[in-house]
This record gives C-alpha cells, sequence and structure tokens, in this order.
C-alpha cells in the first residue's frame, strides 16, 4: 500500500491549498456544528474538533527525530481522541451515530507511517510537519485526498491567530459569531456550575466579542493603552458567519460559503454534522442532542430577565455596527443610544447585572471571612477589565465600517 503512494507529489498537492481558519467570537455560536457540517466534504482537508497545532509544536519543535514527535502527537492530550474517539466524552465523541453507539478508531502505526514518508524529503518546521500530519490522516482514513481543494482548522480562539499566522500567514479567516444578547446569556449559563470562575466567564465573552470584528495591531494611542493583542499585520481577509442566518437559512449560508471556499456546494453532506463521516450530536455544553439547524434559534430572545435595562443601552451604543450589520434589532432607538454617548464616561462605571449577580452567589456561598474577602477582591478586578473592555469597545466602534463586516 505505501508503495503505491507517491508521497511527493501528495506534499506538492496539499501545499500548494489555500488555508482557512475557523475562529469564534466566544458566543457559543455553534462553531462545532458548523465544522461537522463540513466534515464529510470530499473537497475539504481537515481534522475533526479544535485544532491548535503551534502549542504541540513550541512544546516540542526542538526534537528532530520524526519517529518521537510523531509518537508525542498521537499521544498528545489534545490530538489522542482524534485516534480513538471514546476519549473524548465531552464532545460526545464517544456516542455517534443514528444510535449514539458508535465511535471511530485511526490506526496510529499506519498514520506514523505515512507521515514520516510525507515528511522525509522537506524540511523539519510547523507547516511542513502539520501537513504532513493532515495528509497522513486523510491517507490513512482511506480518502482520496487528490479531490481536496481546501486545508481548513477550527482554531477556535481569536488570540491564536498570533501563532496560526507562524504557520500559516496567508491564511483565510473565518469567524462565527452569535447575537451578543443571546450568546453571552448561554454562555454564562453553560458555566452555573462553577460560579467562582463567573467573573471570569464574562470578561473573556465581552472582550472576545470586542476585539474579533477588528482583528489589527494597532499601536496608537490610545489603543495601544487597552490591549497587549497584537498581530505582525492586520488580517483584512477576514469572513462572517452569523449564526442567525445560518439557522434561518443554511442553504443559502452554505451555497455562499461554497463559492467563496471554491468547492461545490453538495447538499446531502452540509444537511448532516458528522464527525469522520459518523453522525454528531453535539457537545454536553448544551444539555439536548442537536444535530443539524434550527429557524427558532435564529429569531428567539433567550436573554430572558440576564441585563437590567443599562446593560442592553450599552450593548445598543457600543456594539451598534454589529448588529446594524448582522441584521439584529437594537433594544432602544436612536435617542436613548444619543443619550447613553453623552453619559458614557459616567455608564462605564455602572456594574453589569451579571457582576452583581456573581458577586451575590459566590459570597453567599463562602462561609469564612478571608474567602469573602479573595472573592470581593476578584469581583473588583475583573470589574476593572471590563471597564477597560467597554472603552476598547468605544474606541473600535469608531474603527468599523463596511469592509469588516463581509457576511457570508
Amino acid at each position: 500500500m505505501l508503495k503505491s503512494i507517491n508521497y511527493k507529489k501528495v506534499f506538492k498537492h496539499i501545499n500548494r491549498l489555500k488555508t482557512y481558519t475557523l475562529i469564534i467570537d466566544w458566543q457559543r455560536p455553534g462553531s462545532g456544528m458548523f465544522q461537522a457540517c463540513l466534515d464529510n466534504h470530499p473537497q475539504i482537508l481537515q481534522l475533526p474538533g479544535i485544532i491548535r497545532f503551534y502549542q504541540f509544536w513550541k512544546k516540542n519543535n526542538k526534537k528532530k527525530n520524526i519517529s518521537k514527535l510523531l509518537n508525542l502527537f498521537t499521544n498528545d492530550d489534545q490530538f489522542s481522541s482524534l485516534f480513538n474517539s471514546k476519549i473524548e466524552k465531552y464532545e460526545r465523541w464517544d456516542k455517534l451515530g443514528p444510535k449514539k453507539n458508535k465511535s471511530f478508531k485511526i490506526d496510529k502505526k499506519i498514520f506514523i507511517k505515512h507521515a514520516k514518508h510525507l515528511i522525509k524529503n522537506e524540511k523539519l518546521n510547523a507547516k511542513n510537519f502539520f501537513l504532513s500530519v493532515l495528509a497522513s490522516y486523510f491517507i490513512t482514513r482511506k480518502k482520496n485526498l487528490y479531490k481536496t481543494k481546501i486545508i481548513f482548522i477550527h482554531l477556535h480562539r481569536y488570540y491564536e491567530i498570533i501563532d496560526q499566522e507562524k504557520i500559516f500567514p496567508k491564511s483565510n479567516y473565518i469567524l462565527i459569531t452569535r447575537d451578543l444578547r443571546n450568546g453571552l446569556a448561554s454562555y454564562m449559563r453553560s458555566r452555573e456550575k462553577n460560579f467562582l470562575n463567573s467573573f471570569e466567564s464574562l470578561h473573556i465573552c465581552t472582550q472576545a466579542y470586542t476585539r474579533v470584528f477588528d482583528l489589527t495591531n494597532d499601536d496608537h494611542f490610545p489603543f495601544s493603552l487597552l490591549t497587549k493583542y497584537k498581530l505582525k499585520k492586520k488580517v483584512d481577509n477576514l469572513r462572517i458567519v452569523s449564526y442567525e442566518k445560518l439557522n434561518q437559512n443554511p442553504t443559502k449560508t452554505f451555497k455562499s460559503l461554497s463559492k467563496y471556499l471554491g468547492i461545490k456546494y453538495v447538499k446531502k453532506v452540509f444537511n448532516t454534522t458528522t464527525i469522520n463521516g459518523l453522525m454528531w450530536w453535539g457537545d454536553k455544553g448544551t444539555n439536548r442532542l442537536l444535530t443539524g439547524f434550527n429557524h427558532n434559534w435564529a429569531i428567539r430572545k433567550n436573554w430572558n430577565n440576564e441585563y437590567s435595562k443599562l446593560d442592553l443601552l450599552m450593548f445598543d451604543l457600543l456594539y451598534k455596527k454589529q448588529m446594524e450589520n448582522l441584521n439584529q434589532t437594537k433594544t432602544f432607538s436612536r435617542i436613548y443610544s444619543s443619550i447613553a454617548f453623552l453619559f458614557f464616561p459616567i455608564l462605564i462605571f455602572v456594574p453589569m447585572k451579571y457582576e452583581l449577580n456573581n458577586l451575590k452567589i459566590n459570597l453567599e456561598k463562602q462561609n469564612k471571612i478571608i474567602k469573602k474577602y479573595r472573592i470581593i477582591i476578584k469581583f473588583l478586578y475583573f470589574y476593572l477589565k471590563r471597564i477597560k473592555t467597554y472603552l476598547e469597545a468605544f474606541i473600535i466602534k469608531f474603527k468599523l465600517d463596511k469592509n469588516n463586516f463581509k457576511i457570508i
């Protein structure tokens, strides 16, 4: 079998492919389901799940023995479930298929043999190693690699673009985003079991939503005072997938996506959520078992009483352009936003309803004074970080234009 494969030809083919990287706005926008709809497409070369390859390479790049590197890769905590899906419980890879009784295994020995042959005549660096891993995984699954037209990577975290650019400096980026009001409420509910981390969860969500629409390397005052997030260059090749639009009209979205990616629109593939060809039911972050899309998810407002009126007014003010370009209805009329603009230097210091609720719940759970004191310190720390994020959002809103919202 190995002799019948022209590994030089395979590597030359994959080295020419364009790279598309998926990132999220942190609001539970359905990135896993989105990727699962691309999983079985014959023209897409990808590994299932979130892939943060540079983390592995940074930790192991001093090792020059290919066999050792590949063994480390197959047994790495991040990648081991790619070879035995039963390990991955949270993503429910252990319960695949229509009856939820399937899983998959990839032969590590065969995978390593293919990968060694692929990289044998290439310089050992992050890009070549990763390309060899991608191709070997595809070949081991007995897929026709020559049909592939693009490489798709689910990076997930926006700030890891800094590392991604070191491997694929010409990558194209796809941001999947969701209405902040629905997404933040959904994310916070998914973290209810661990209230102590709820302060950080709130900060991560608001900060990510603020930054993902302007992936930039802005050293100019006053933006430089607010963020340490620095890219070597401004990312202009960003396209946006709206969670609401995807659920409202998945056919239209995937046809538009296929055109952008330069691949064939295959209705049967895009209408099914799979992991390595086996039906997938969504991760445990959602209580229900999910497969496919639902029009009701696009139009519902599930934030109930999660926010104060002032919270919603601040969202209208700070994220006006996001709402307008993504066809999201603002909570208040323009006159209220204008008033909020005038009083912004004062309103920014009013705590969010989530902040106060999180403080109350965490204090009630502690009996010792010292622990209550630590909770208050933690609250104040993330309260100040939220103020900083709002200031950042206020500056960014004046930088955004239609070029920041190239929607698929």
